[in-house]
């Protein structure tokens, strides 16, 4: 599978584990430097998860993104 792919699962299922957040912030940032993804693509990723992981991960994931964006 592609790296933009890779990175995708890595996302979720760190997002899904929760009390992960280094590592969720590294991905995000590998995300967008080097996969290519934009930072609207993994804020939909983050949403798409909702229902699944809940809405407490959900924005723990998005804080992550905002860290990672941030730098």
């Amino acid at each position: 599978i592609t790296l933009r792919d890779r990175q995708m699962l890595n996302m979720a299922a760190l997002a899904a584990m929760g009390g992960v957040e280094p590592q969720l912030t590294g991905h995000i940032k590998t995300a967008v430097d080097v996969a290519g993804m934009s930072p609207e693509e993994v804020a939909e990723c983050f949403v798409h998860l909702m229902p699944y992981v809940g809405v407490p991960k959900t924005l723990a994931a998005m804080r992550c993104m905002k860290a990672a964006l941030e730098d």
